[in-house]
């Protein structure tokens, strides 16, 4: 089935049980769809969060499912609590940059989320109090103009010390997040100006770029697709 928002959406979450569908929107709001409502004939989303001034551009469920973050162009991440479902922005967090379209992403534990603004800073902040814990510089930035809107980010599957992001420049990174330090860098072989449309990490590494093509990477030894049969 098909089912019509208030406007465009640019990005997509399930909830971790499944049940709640949280979509990004143009105008800057949060649709929450319940999917038990859709499935008995609802076309409406249950709630619509407004705060972001500009475009919803990332949301993402911490692994309880307790908590919503959404990312705008504003150059703000928004917190929500989902867990009484009152739809209350909790916090506000302020990424120092009002360009491009930050990704944000939860942690395993759900101790941390992550962000990389426009300048390349991937923040990593404790949801515990939303302070930032640490500040990486990734060294993705080029000189094209673009390429501080073509980041992208994923937490390791077992391990709260470990983040990877790609970027415009072709470079895949692996940091510590104890201690900021740069792990393991590979220039993947299209070299930079591609955008790096999907990341997923479980303890592998794959990388879906814009000309079609595809990597695989084995975290524990960094090899390429042309090492894997």
């Amino acid at each position: 089935d098909v089912y019509q928002g208030a406007g465009t959406g640019s990005s997509v979450a399930w909830s971790p049980d499944s049940t709640m569908l949280a979509i990004a929107l143009a105008d800057g709001a949060i649709e929450i769809w319940d999917v038990a409502v859709v499935f008995d004939g609802g076309d409406t989303p249950s709630e619509t969060l407004e705060g972001h001034d500009g475009s919803a551009v990332a949301v993402a469920w911490s692994p309880d499912g307790s908590t919503l973050a959404s990312a705008g162009l504003d150059g703000t991440v928004k917190i929500w609590d989902a867990d009484s479902r009152r739809w209350k922005c909790t916090d506000t967090l302020d990424l120092g940059a009002k360009l491009g379209e930050p990704p944000v992403a939860w942690s395993a534990s759900g101790n941390l989320l992550a962000t990389i603004n426009y300048y390349g800073q991937l923040q990593i902040w404790d949801s515990s109090d939303w302070k930032i814990s640490l500040v990486i510089e990734t060294e993705h930035l080029t000189d094209d103009m673009f390429s501080g809107a073509q980041l992208t980010l994923a937490w390791d599957a077992l391990s709260d010390g470990i983040i990877y992001t790609t970027g415009f420049d072709g470079a895949f990174h692996i940091w510590d997040t104890t201690t900021g330090q740069n792990l393991k860098t590979v220039s993947l072989r299209v070299g930079s100006g591609y955008d790096p449309a999907t990341l997923a990490v479980n303890r592998l590494y794959q990388s879906g770029y814009g000309n079609g093509g595809a990597y695989v990477l084995s975290v524990g030894t960094i090899t390429t697709d042309d090492d894997i049969a």
